[in-house]
């Protein structure tokens, strides 16, 4: 046996002991793939799973104040506006639940074309918004802890559910500002296991609609009516009756 094969022979045995696996370099390692349906459409964001949610990760809660307040700045919503107040008043009629003189808040309301809509139908509404557009119909304010009194409205609306910073939370400050046997609508959009993905502004997902009932049943919002729709996007319209 050569001196050079023997070294050669030494060298290998000493970085591969019998029955040991060959080490791999750090590039060497595959890594778990990415589920695609928890990435921001643009790519930049990859959501985080907790508690049963598809989260967006914020440094902090005034991180995701600014960055919900930016989104109105960059929307022109004048076709939505009149696309979705008559879509949103034929929903609420189908559903059973609305009664004329009716009191209602509405959740991230922006410009107030849902405001308008319950007032169109005789109801008391108001709207509020990090960022209102529309002062006439929609107040300075935060969903997750409403200005208002306790047991003081019977409606709270919303279909911006997905920019929540905490949905248990908002759920818990709707209960607390409904009077008894008062109701939540809800216009949600589908889950990201039915299909959708998030945008540049959406904090919170589900995975299915069900997930968010359920969240929504916890917190003591029970179901009592469900209906789909495709415009002017594809989710359902939900009415949760306070159940504490």
């Amino acid at each position: 046996m050569s001196e050079k094969w023997w070294r050669k022979w030494a060298a290998v045995g000493r970085s591969n002991p019998a029955g040991a696996a060959l080490e791999r370099k750090p590039d060497q390692v595959q890594q778990k793939p990415v589920d695609p349906r928890y990435v921001e459409k643009s790519g930049k964001v990859v959501f985080q799973e907790e508690a049963g949610l598809i989260r967006r990760p914020y440094e902090s809660y005034e991180t995701y104040l600014s960055h919900q307040a930016s989104r109105v700045e960059r929307m022109d919503l004048t076709q939505y506006d009149l696309e979705f107040g008559a879509l949103l008043g034929d929903r609420l009629n189908l559903s059973g639940a609305l009664r004329s003189g009716m009191s209602v808040v509405c959740l991230g309301a922006r410009q107030g074309t849902e405001v308008r809509a319950f007032i169109g139908l005789g109801c008391f509404a108001v709207g509020i918004d990090l960022k209102p557009l529309d002062p006439v119909y929609v107040l300075r304010g935060d969903f997750q802890h409403l200005q208002f009194a306790d047991s003081s409205v019977d409606v709270a609306f919303s279909n911006s559910l997905d920019h929540a910073f905490d949905l248990p939370l908002l759920f818990r400050e709707v209960v607390r500002i409904l009077r008894k046997d008062g109701i939540m609508m809800v216009d949600a959009v589908k889950g990201c296991e039915e299909g959708v993905r998030a945008g540049s502004y959406e904090s919170t997902l589900w995975k299915k609609i069900d997930n968010l009932v359920a969240i929504a049943a916890v917190e003591g919002l029970a179901l009592i009516h469900r209906s789909g729709f495709e415009r002017p996007w594809a989710g359902e319209h939900l009415v949760l009756r306070k159940s504490v």
